[in-house]
């Protein structure tokens, strides 16, 4: 028994393993940059004892990772008698090198078959296959696994559909095998990425020995006559290459759609942010902390109940901005009475005259607010001054004049601009009518799609949206 062991050189083969990494869908998929020791942690525990890992090649792209591997030969003798036990034959020592690889290669991957593992954050158990052929380890930063691939065959027409389906289908389920155009091989879909991922790594530049028979049909490259069928294996982009398509060859169907797409993010996106951004804009000026809640000992509550206030985090976070705000204010609101004090009493004097009139617009403001109030007077009046003495702080002034001197009358933009920013409106009207102006060149007409070129509906959803809020 020791003499034979020691007759038997070891076997030194690659596996591939996959899933363990979640296979990369986009340019944006940050999962992996927690998974970067998987392989590490996961391929020795799967192996069986006696399997040494000479190296592993990690593909946290694809999802799995290369693992070769050396058999040594007190593994491949016991591999050996299990085959003879199993078979109900002596013991076989002279044996082919690749149906010793082979056999040790399934044993390893109906092992995973049995013993379930899934890692982290992939949803497909780990699975192991044995690598046929001379995989390509591209890093290209622009390629994407995908779940169709496309088989070219050199000599050309030397292998069928069906010898093409029992290649592919050890590694998962196909949807669908599609000759390609020229008649140079196949294009093939999976199920699923991962099993594509496998079939790619495992056979690209394997050779394809036999007949239909599972028992010889691939050879990994060596002491194989060159006329044998040799497949060259690589990803389809296909829901690229389909979006592009679509887009090239139906322009006046996907233009106008895009369009409509583009109104649509206006109601369904920007509106709820601009109303969320006036909220906040407002919080500091008409959010009053939550006052305790006072019993009226009738079993309800009293006036400083904290009608006005919210609950939750938004609460708190509304009710920590209004604090800074009125601070800030109140500190503003100091700094211009001290100025107006050293300056001259002449402005008091005004305001003690007009006490009574004072008194009585802020009757009208306390009133429900169901008409316009309109404050006329002759320039230099002194109305502005009136108004923010009458409203104090808990009010929005909109400098109208200044926007028009600044350019509002001759451009529309720029009045509206300075209007948003009044209300803390954001993202403003201006940037949607730069993308309705940008359809409107790659499709003309286009624009008319959108009413943002009218001011009049622009300022009626500017002033909607802080009603809302």
């Amino acid at each position: 028994g020791a003499s034979s062991a020691a007759s038997l050189p070891g076997q030194k083969g690659v596996l591939w393993f996959a899933n363990i990494y979640p296979t990369k869908a986009f340019k944006f998929d940050f999962r992996q940059e927690l998974t970067h020791k998987n392989h590490l942690t996961m391929i020795p525990d799967l192996l069986p004892k006696g399997v040494e890992v000479v190296r592993m090649v990690p593909r946290e792209r694809e999802g799995g990772a290369f693992v070769y591997f050396r058999a040594p030969p007190a593994f491949v003798l016991q591999v050996l008698r299990n085959l003879a036990k199993d078979e109900g034959s002596k013991e076989q020592r002279f044996m082919k090198k690749e149906d010793i690889l082979s056999k040790v290669c399934s044993g390893i991957s109906q092992y995973l078959k049995t013993h379930e593992v899934r890692a982290f954050l992939c949803p497909f158990p780990v699975r192991a296959h044995r690598v046929q052929g001379d995989p390509y380890l591209e890093d290209l930063q622009s390629r994407f696994p995908s779940a169709r691939l496309r088989v070219r065959v050199e000599p050309a027409n030397s292998l069928s559909e069906e010898r093409i389906f029992e290649l592919l289908r050890r590694y998962g389920e196909l949807q669908d095998i599609e000759k390609l155009a020229d008649g140079k091989g196949f294009s093939a879909s999976f199920n699923y990425v991962s099993a594509a991922v496998a079939a790619r790594n495992c056979l690209h530049r394997a050779t394809v020995e036999g007949s239909s028979s599972s028992s010889s049909s691939v050879s990994g490259g060596q002491d194989v006559p060159a006329t044998l069928p040799k497949l060259h294996i690589e990803f389809e982009p296909f829901m690229r290459k389909w979006v592009r398509e679509a887009i090239t060859s139906n322009a006046r169907y996907t233009i106008p759609l895009m369009a409509a797409m583009l109104v649509g993010t206006t109601y369904f996106i920007w509106d709820p942010l601009r109303a969320f951004s006036v909220q906040i804009r407002l919080a500091g000026l008409f959010s009053l902390p939550a006052q305790p809640a006072v019993n009226n000992g009738k079993g309800g509550q009293g006036e400083n109940s904290g009608s006005r206030s919210l609950g939750g985090l938004w609460g708190l976070f509304i009710h920590g901005w209004g604090y800074y705000n009125k601070a800030q204010d109140s500190i503003l609101k100091a700094a211009r009475q001290f100025q107006a004090k050293a300056g001259s009493s002449l402005l008091a004097d005004f305001w003690a005259d007009r006490s009574q009139e004072v008194n009585e617009l802020r009757r009208w403001l306390t009133d429900p607010q169901d008409r316009v109030l309109l404050l006329t007077g002759h320039r230099g009046n002194g109305q502005t001054a009136l108004v923010r003495e009458v409203m104090g702080v808990d009010a929005i002034h909109i400098d109208v004049a200044s926007m028009l001197e600044a350019g509002g009358a001759v451009d529309d933009r720029i009045f509206l601009r300075h209007l948003c920013k009044s209300l803390g409106y954001w993202p403003p009207q201006g940037m949607d009518r730069q993308m309705t102006a940008i359809l409107d060149l790659m499709l003309p007409g286009s624009g008319k799609l959108s009413r943002e070129n009218e001011v009049l509906v622009s300022c009626q959803r500017v002033f909607s949206s802080t009603t809302q809020a």
